[in-house]
């Protein structure tokens, strides 16, 4: 086409002369009669200079069918094949899409007593205010610097007794900067605690009166915290309402908390490297590094152990010289032993829950006993490596260091007033790989393994109506980040942190940590705009949309007809497969092309009719 464009003669400095084509000359074309133009149907991904070549038998009227068919930028809007059009879009609008939902399983229902309303709120829950464009949004797995993860009751913090079973014990505090150094994590029935490399002891949850403890713990921080004043403990033991912790100094107990069963005489023992205790406050034990035990309120074995637990009023035992186990304690029946295996050996952990119990062997087999109520005892196939009892749930992990749970969890006692019965809840994993896992009666702890990885995204808008947040890709480890994107995933134990850059200290400084609500991260292309019902867009903080037809479908939106993705709508568009093509007859071609020749050439004429197109 260019070549009826007229030449520019440019001068250079050395002298010498070039002709240049003059490309800023204009042709309007205005059809009178264009629905009248005929109509061809394309081959998929064909191009303008074939169906040039197939209609007029040469390509050089390509140029022709843009006059006809309204296209300005043939590189944008000309037919491509999918596979080419998919690539460009991607590349286009390439970026992730965070999409958050106060939508946790283990939520209690609206209205409960002592809970905060907008805690419980579904939509409101979901607070996106004070982020900007420009900051950083990072979701790390790995055992880094948001290693520690936790699911079940407690994921909201209640304002009273009626509250139980939430307590803020599945809250990780926001100042709690040490868990990739966290060596052990223990449980206590509503409260939460782990021990670091130096020995420092942190706890948050409910109230056990850690302040009350002059020469144990600092006061409890702004963000939940409660941390130990000196980093002198080798290992602790949260049970009940109370810490027991075994000293660096000679390996002596000490106790935090409610005490009551601990008598202060206790601490002439030393030399302990594991010690637990009921959570029923009714006794414990301590092991020395020779399997010694020293047994406290409770009639227990006088054989060496290699390790122990404790459940409600009980502790179970798994012995040194064969690895067999071993029950004791129990005020009402030994119920806590129904199906004990006896005369089995070769067992490396052991787990009490409330009221039944978790042995797994070297050869990964778990074996459950004990009140089997909700499922609890009820081991789901698989090869295992540590296991983890609360007061309905059980949890173990697994020989892929993947977390594997069942049983049920209490997400509301409804027990304020004597009114109601408990609601359970069947709980779901969370993914990620872990080594350590400890459970309280309705919540469970973790800290995650293997190599850390940052998904960094510097974000560029902020949608508060449908509560994602979209962000450019920065730094991704591997192609895709991590998808939180299975229906049968709940967000309980997803960390997202927001970071801002500080122009007067040159660093970056988290700003705000999202824990809890991570439902999807989606390919933005793949993310949900908006949803259309009938014709209307939805608005989801309105009738309760956001929790009845928003979430329930986002991870289908792709197959729902209502709900739109950049994607569908881009494709929707089809100009990456133009089914039929408008075009002038040969003579209108060569009419068409003497006239565009005409215009550019001659700057006297400023429009030609014909009625020969």
């Amino acid at each position: 086409m260019f070549q009826f464009f007229p030449q520019i003669q440019y001068s250079l400095i050395s002298g010498q002369t070039l002709a240049f084509t003059d490309i800023f000359r204009s042709v309007k074309v205005v059809f009178s009669n264009l629905e009248q133009l005929a109509t061809t149907t394309n081959i998929a991904g064909e191009r303008a200079d074939q169906i040039s070549s197939r209609l007029y038998g040469s390509g050089r009227y390509y140029w022709t069918l843009f006059f006809t068919n309204n296209i300005k930028n043939p590189l944008k809007e000309w037919g491509q094949s999918e596979e080419a059009y998919t690539k460009k879009i991607e590349a286009e609008y390439d970026g992730f899409s965070y999409q958050l939902a106060n939508t946790s399983i283990y939520l209690p229902n609206e209205g409960s007593p002592g809970l905060p309303a907008v805690e419980l709120s579904r939509y409101e829950g979901t607070d996106l205010n004070g982020i900007t464009v420009g900051d950083l949004i990072i979701v790390e797995t790995g055992n880094g610097s948001y290693s520690l993860r936790c699911l079940g009751a407690g994921v909201i913090l209640g304002t009273d007794s009626c509250a139980s079973p939430h307590y803020g014990q599945s809250i990780i505090p926001e100042d709690l900067d040490t868990q990739n150094n966290i060596k052990q994590i223990s449980c206590g029935s509503y409260f939460s605690s782990a021990l670091d490399q130096s020995g420092t002891i942190y706890a948050w949850g409910q109230q056990i009166g850690l302040d009350e403890s002059p020469f144990g713990f600092n006061p409890q921080s702004s963000k939940g915290l409660y941390k130990s004043k000196t980093a002198g403990y080798t290992f602790i033991n949260a049970s009940g309402n109370r810490i027991i912790a075994i000293l660096t100094s000679d390996g002596g107990l000490t106790c935090f908390g409610n005490c009551s069963d601990f008598n202060q005489t206790y601490g002439g023992e030393t030399g302990f490297i594991k010690t637990y205790w009921t959570s029923g406050i009714s006794g414990g034990l301590g092991i020395k590094e020779n399997g010694t035990v020293v047994n406290y309120g409770l009639n227990g074995p006088s054989v060496a152990l290699y390790d122990a637990d404790c459940g409600f009023d009980y502790c179970v035992g798994i012995q040194l010289a064969n690895y067999g186990l071993t029950g004791w304690g129990g005020q009402s029946s030994s119920a806590y032993l129904t199906n004990y295996p006896s005369g089995i050996t070769g067992f490396t952990g052991i787990a009490a829950g409330y009221e039944h119990n978790l042995a797994v062997r070297s050869n990964g087999e778990i074996y459950a006993f004990g009140i089997s109520a909700e499922g609890r005892t009820i081991v789901p196939s698989g090869s295992y490596k540590k296991v983890s009892a609360g007061k309905y749930h059980s949890a173990a992990i697994d020989s892929n260091d993947e977390l594997v749970i069942w049983g049920k969890i209490t997400k509301s006692d409804n027990n304020c007033f004597f009114v109601g019965t408990p609601e359970l809840v069947t709980p779901k994993s969370i993914s990620g790989t872990y080594d350590l896992l400890n459970s309280g009666l309705e919540h469970l702890l973790l800290k995650s393994s293997g190599t850390v990885k940052k998904y960094i995204g510097i974000i560029n808008s902020v949608d508060n109506l449908f509560k994602k947040i979209n962000a450019k890709p920065y730094q991704y480890p591997d192609v895709n980040p991590i998808l939180v994107d299975n229906p049968d995933i709940d967000p309980s134990g997803t960390v997202v942190s927001i970071w801002r850059y500080n122009q007067n200290t040159g660093q970056y400084e988290e700003v705000k940590t999202i824990q809890h609500k991570l439902l999807t991260i989606q390919k933005y292309l793949d993310s949900v705009l908006y949803v259309q019902i009938a014709g209307n867009i939805l608005d989801p903080s309105v009738n309760n949309n956001w929790l009845n037809t928003y979430i329930p479908n986002y991870q289908n939106a792709d197959d729902e007809e209502g709900y739109i993705t950049l994607r569908k709508q881009l494709m929707d568009q089809n100009v990456y497969n133009r089914s039929q093509t408008k075009y002038l007859s040969l003579n209108g071609a060569q009419n068409l092309e003497s006239i565009v020749n005409t215009l550019v050439n001659d700057q006297t004429i400023s429009s030609i009719t014909s009625t020969e197109l």
